[in-house]
């Protein structure tokens, strides 16, 4: 990881960044508790990874107010996209993997595998059967005639739904252990960062009897059609229409947890287990920067009572320390970003390290040519942070002009 920014192997942080942080999340779980009490709901599930940070807010929150009036179990549910997307799947049909291909347009079939919980070394031999390599990325999936032939072969067919049943009941037997199954005619209300709500559209599908409503720091715009047993509702979206927060990665990030990613459920003895797939490089980020952080704004989730802030300042602070964090990041930030090494199984079967660099030739000529700039832009893009990227390259003093000149809003 890069130096700069560090104070004996740990990240120095910004703490008035930090402070404002804390608004962001204060006003957040406190949005979710209010609407929890006036819905009258009595299950509120916080979702893995990010979950269990809004959980340790929600707590420091719930020891300043308590509502004695309501009775509510609060838990964290142990969940990933790809340990609820198999389980999710009613047929082996092209039409069901729609909903991961309207997010992944190019995926391998080892890729594919991956993220519903399989491996494409079990499928080897009728793979070769259709001409398709495992390690070939494949131009939408669901147009290409050796995938749709395989997806129909019938011993193909029978394999995989086999896999996907085992998989529902494993994960169904966790959730009767965590207090929710198909008899359940309560609503129930989840937890997540967002974007799309995706999770949530998998439990959806998986217990359909079950009302689903979901509580996000953002949401974006839907993709795939929208369970009729699900609602959502995003805490930047309020009083918005059609916004997205332009990087999502970095407050990942700043969210994010230690205990891994939930790759499957696995009995042991009388219970279901949830198994986590725990990478130290993906990790050193958290112990390095992420905890540190994350300690400062728990800590200083007392101020936001102390001072008496209503919702409406919480939220617009909170729009504030987004927008601040994002557009203008700290040097510390930006170098826990790019050491970042990101889990991303569902979708492309694999790790990806967000360590890469541009061509110092792209800045000079980009000053003098608008079909360079283009070029830049788009490889300032696939950083998924250009101004986390200049500052984390010793140039901050881009941030300034590629906020005026490229975009002027941390929201689309």
């Amino acid at each position: 990881m890069h130096q700069e920014g560090f104070k004996g192997g740990v990240v120095v942080i910004d703490k008035i960044r930090a402070q404002d942080l804390s608004s962001l999340f204060a006003g957040f779980l406190l949005w979710i508790k209010k609407s929890c009490t006036e819905k009258r709901i009595k299950k509120l599930f916080f979702l893995t990874r990010e979950g269990e940070f809004f959980k340790k807010v929600y707590d420091e929150i719930a020891h300043f107010q308590e509502d004695k009036e309501q009775d509510i179990l609060v838990d964290i549910l142990e969940v990933s996209r790809v340990a609820t997307f198999a389980p999710s799947i009613n047929a082996v049909e092209i039409e069901e993997f729609l909903r991961m291909w309207s997010l992944y347009k190019e995926q391998s079939p080892q890729a594919f595998f991956s993220s519903i919980g399989m491996e494409a070394e079990s499928f080897a031999e009728k793979l070769r059967q259709y001409h398709l390599n495992e390690t070939e990325v494949i131009s939408s999936p669901h147009e290409d005639k050796r995938v749709v032939d395989f997806l129909a072969d019938k011993d193909v067919k029978r394999k995989i739904m086999e896999e996907i049943t085992t998989q529902r009941e494993k994960l169904k037997g966790y959730f009767r252990q965590k207090g929710i199954s198909d008899e359940d005619s309560d609503e129930i209300a989840v937890v997540d960062i967002g974007w799309r709500g995706t999770i949530q559209d998998n439990l959806c599908r998986i217990f359909p009897n079950i009302q689903w409503t979901g509580y996000y720091l953002c949401l974006a715009s839907f993709l795939n059609e929208q369970p009729v047993n699900g609602h959502k509702f995003g805490y930047l979206n309020q009083g918005k229409t059609e916004v997205i927060l332009r990087y999502p990665t970095p407050i990942e990030m700043i969210c994010n947890s230690s205990s891994g990613s939930v790759s499957r459920y696995q009995k042991n003895g009388g219970r279901v287990e949830a198994i986590r797939i725990i990478d130290e490089d993906e990790n050193r980020t958290y112990h390095l920067y992420t905890e540190n952080l994350q300690t400062y704004i728990l800590n200083n989730i007392r101020k936001c009572f102390a001072n008496n802030e209503t919702k409406e300042e919480l939220l617009s602070k909170g729009n504030e320390a987004v927008e601040s964090f994002l557009l203008y990041p700290s040097k510390q930030a930006a170098a826990a970003f790019f050491a970042l090494k990101h889990n991303e199984t569902f979708g492309n079967g694999k790790f990806v390290a967000k360590a890469i660099k541009i061509k110092e030739i792209m800045f000079v000529q980009a000053c003098f040519s608008k079909e360079k700039r283009k070029q830049l832009k788009c490889a300032l893009w696939e950083t998924t942070w250009p101004q986390g990227y200049l500052v984390w390259r010793h140039m901050r003093g881009l941030v300034p002009l590629y906020n005026y000149i490229l975009e002027r809003n941390y929201l689309k």
